[in-house]
């Protein structure tokens, strides 16, 4: 298959020229992240048809075009595993491109995505195997070398002909409808916006603080957020998860006693250690009535533990039945939560349905 790398305005304006027409392009993109918050977009490849293009973005001056191009509506984007794409073009540009397809969503709802990770899910379809060996190395290092560049083609190519693939078997199993309520819900921006606020909800062991410790973890992460947000640094070059857990257990009254929580992070607590202690104080201050009391993890009891492994099985004959993958129907921690009568997935009538069977008991599911 043809490909070319986009270095100039020039060819970029030739590139979009030859391409007005195209329909439906497939889309992958190459980043840093290491010393950031946000990522740092360092190449954007895509592929229409019989040739694949990567976009050199650090080296074109005027990159409306391009933006312009992929977020156009009357054109398809394809893309594997989209979340992370999607929150770095959203940096970006300020907009989510649309509508979407995204192949490994595709691919759990006709059964065959539970491979894991796109380089599987090629091999296991077309039996290929991809290169891997740079998958980590800088791309934002120039020149790029030709291993990075044919990893980069290739992408973008076999996601071309994953799409084909797995378009063809949404068609035969009657599924398009189910993939775009999929991807109406993909669409939306603030599914890839960090909420400071509901960041907390991210650390792990959180669930041993009490009420008064987790409101202060959950004040004390938005600000994190927030300081990282605004340096654009990595949160643990703020302070790290580990820190803040410890700092909302023991609460610290003092610099010297904030300061012994961590002799590794002296630098940053010393700089950030008022902060801290102002927030601290200040939740402290806070009614009881306006702590916030996180539900626990269930723990289930004998009856419940067998119900859930009859919900699993019957989840799973339904899903070998159907072809599709159980894991994008219900998660386990979905199903505990329906044993408790809440509801699932109201916003995509498909799931609803395939759950009414579940609950409907082995006679459903076929059994």
């Amino acid at each position: 298959m043809p490909h070319q790398l986009i270095e100039t305005d020039a060819q970029l304006e030739e590139l979009l020229k030859r391409w007005q027409d195209a329909d439906i392009i497939t889309v992958d993109t190459e980043f840093l992240r290491e010393r950031t918050y946000y990522p740092k977009l360092c190449l954007l490849q895509m592929c229409w048809q019989d040739e694949a293009v990567a976009v050199d973005v650090l080296t074109i001056r005027n990159l409306a075009p391009l933006q312009d191009f992929v977020c156009d509506r009357s054109r398809l984007k394809v893309f594997h595993s989209a979340r992370q794409d999607l929150e770095l073009l959203l940096h970006e540009w300020g907009e989510v491109p649309q509508p979407l397809f995204d192949s490994q969503v595709a691919a759990d709802l006709v059964g065959a995505g539970e491979q894991s990770g796109y380089a599987r899910l090629v091999e296991a379809v077309f039996d290929v195997v991809l290169p891997k060996d740079v998958t980590r190395s800088n791309w934002c290092g120039r020149p790029l070398s030709d291993k990075q560049l044919d990893y980069a083609y290739a992408d973008v190519t076999w996601l071309w002909k994953l799409y084909q693939h797995l378009d063809a078997e949404l068609t035969r199993l009657h599924r398009h409808a189910w993939m775009r309520e999929e991807m109406e819900l993909l669409e939306r921006e603030s599914l890839h916006r960090v909420d400071p606020k509901n960041a907390w909800l991210k650390v792990k062991g959180r669930h041993r603080l009490n009420p008064q410790q987790l409101t202060l973890l959950q004040q004390l992460v938005e600000w994190r957020e927030e300081m990282a947000m605004k340096k654009d640094l990595p949160r643990k070059w703020v302070l790290g998860d580990g820190f803040l857990l410890e700092y909302a257990q023991n609460q610290p009254l003092t610099v010297e006693e904030l300061l012994a929580l961590d002799r590794k992070s002296q630098r940053q607590l010393e700089r950030y250690a008022k902060k801290l202690l102002h927030i601290a104080s200040e939740v402290r201050q806070l009614p009881g009535a306006s702590w916030i009391h996180e539900a626990q993890k269930p723990r289930l009891k004998g009856e419940q533990k067998k119900r859930l492994a009859e919900l699993e099985s019957q989840l799973q004959t339904i899903a070998t039945r159907d072809t599709i993958a159980p894991g994008i129907i219900a998660s386990r921690s979905q199903l505990i939560k329906l044993m408790s009568g809440e509801s699932l997935h109201e916003e995509t009538s498909w799931r609803a349905a395939i759950i009414d069977a579940l609950l409907s008991g082995p006679e459903a599911s076929g059994e």
